[in-house]
């Protein structure tokens, strides 16, 4: 798994380096700190030297989703995590909102979601969507999980902080996060929030992209 460098200006490299092990590893999305530190998430075959680890991984040879963050010199994983159960699982997208980082994905059967207070901790089938949060230093303390999916396979693509103001009653202010990607099977659940017309899939056929999927008031 590689991690892009950091340029000082658009000819020099202040540094670079590698995260990964021996087997194949995939670097899908990063975030910045403001302090200069990089978060970063996807995916590896190998067994990592985890630092903190909020959750438990496989230890056979499939793919455990990888998410970790590094200091602002390149030089110290202050946290570093490999997450899994009995198949693969990848994260694909990763958002930092403060000091937590909030992650979607595709897992297997054993992913470790929360074994309550979340949506949905039961593996539904095949690759279910994972949407999970963690804090920047890991630990179980922080850590959060939750399935969504169908009897098929389902992929979380990406993750988006998002906040909105309403126009009456004083201006409140609401913040979640916004999940999308791609659902393969019948029965996802859906919610209807202003009872406008929308897409469904028993109208677009077997395959439907999703947009938003979960509203979750995780963040605080």
């Amino acid at each position: 798994m590689s991690i892009n460098p950091k340029f000082s200006s658009l000819s020099a490299m202040a540094w670079g380096t590698y995260i990964g092990s021996s087997s194949s590893d995939v670097f899908n999305d990063l975030e910045l700190f403001s302090d200069g530190r990089v978060a970063f998430a996807g995916w590896g075959a190998g067994q990592l030297t985890e630092v903190n680890s909020a959750a438990g991984r496989s230890v056979g040879g499939d793919n455990d989703a990888v998410i970790g963050v590094l200091s602002n010199d390149g030089v110290t994983m202050n946290y570093l995590d490999e997450l899994g159960g009995t198949g693969n699982d990848r994260m694909f997208d990763i958002e930092r909102y403060g000091n937590t980082l909030y992650w979607t994905g595709a897992v297997s059967s054993g992913f470790p979601a929360s074994a309550s207070g979340v949506y949905d901790n039961t593996h539904n089938g095949g690759l279910d969507i994972i949407v999970g949060r963690v804090g920047d230093a890991g630990g179980v303390g922080n850590y959060k999980a939750t399935f969504f999916g169908t009897a098929t396979n389902d992929l979380g693509n990406g993750i988006k902080q998002v906040t909105q103001t309403s126009c009456g009653g004083g201006g409140s202010t609401t913040t979640f996060l916004m999940v999308w990607g791609t659902v393969n099977g019948a029965g996802l659940p859906t919610k209807n929030l202003n009872n406008e017309s929308f897409l469904t899939i028993a109208i677009m056929g077997e395959l439907i992209c999703f947009l938003p999927v979960l509203r979750i008031l995780w963040i605080h």
